[in-house]
């Protein structure tokens, strides 16, 4: 989801503290954070040995060959270095009914964590991949987002109720989820390049439409991993 509860104020209080890291170091995992999130607070020991196992496996599929192919051109999708890694932080014991927020604030990028469902690791690697997509979105003026339904050719083929319902945003976070993890996508019909996640088989992959979500989402992998031009 989103960022909605972050403050601008960075720069009043000092500087989060890094309790852990992922990617090596292009995540970092803070406390201390109340200048970047509302109601941040130290994170429970034994969720954020989970979150950070999540977030391995998230990163791994990003970097994957299938993917953007390494970490470096991934991080240079997301707008992120060692200099200005994702920040990941907890805000529980709130009102908020989101389990996690994302985007930029201030120019640093930022995950929210307000609840910590970890007993189940697929559902936290897959809300692990969906935020992270909001990070690349944001790194892009959520441009990323806003061309979805102008490209594909089934603009109605939305992978989830929620890609359909929420908006652009919520569209290209779910598609890229939908991408990574195949099977993710209640719709079966919102692509027909992944065997698992299409109804009519006989076509094969691009039968029915050469550009929808999958296909929009695994374009910009190719984008980010081609060779510059001279």
């Amino acid at each position: 989801m989103p960022v909605a509860a972050f403050q601008s104020v960075a720069g009043t209080d000092p500087e989060p503290v890094i309790v852990a890291e992922a990617a090596g170091g292009l995540v970092v995992f803070v406390e201390d954070a109340g200048a970047i999130v509302d109601g941040a607070s130290d994170w429970p020991p034994t969720k954020l040995t989970a979150l950070v196992r999540f977030y391995d496996e998230a990163i791994a599929r990003y970097t994957a060959e299938s993917a953007f192919g390494s970490s470096s051109r991934w991080a240079d999708a997301f707008g992120i270095s060692p200099e200005t890694p994702i920040r990941v932080v907890y805000a529980g014991n709130g009102h908020d009914a989101a389990p996690a927020r994302a985007g930029w604030v201030a120019g640093i990028p930022v995950i929210s964590h307000t609840t910590l469902r970890t007993s189940v690791s697929t559902a936290g690697v897959q809300l692990v991949l969906h935020e992270l997509a909001h990070i690349w979105d944001g790194a892009h003026d959520w441009a990323l987002g806003e061309a979805i339904a102008d490209t594909v050719q089934n603009p109605e083929g939305f992978p989830t109720a929620k890609a359909r319902d929420e908006g652009s945003k919520e569209d290209f976070a779910e598609s890229v989820t939908a991408t990574l993890w195949p099977g993710y996508a209640i719709n079966r019909d919102w692509s027909d390049d992944v065997q698992s996640d299409r109804r009519s088989a006989p076509l094969g992959p691009d039968g029915q439409w050469t550009m929808d979500r999958h296909d929009y989402v695994t374009s910009l992998f190719l984008e980010a991993a081609a060779p510059e031009r001279p």
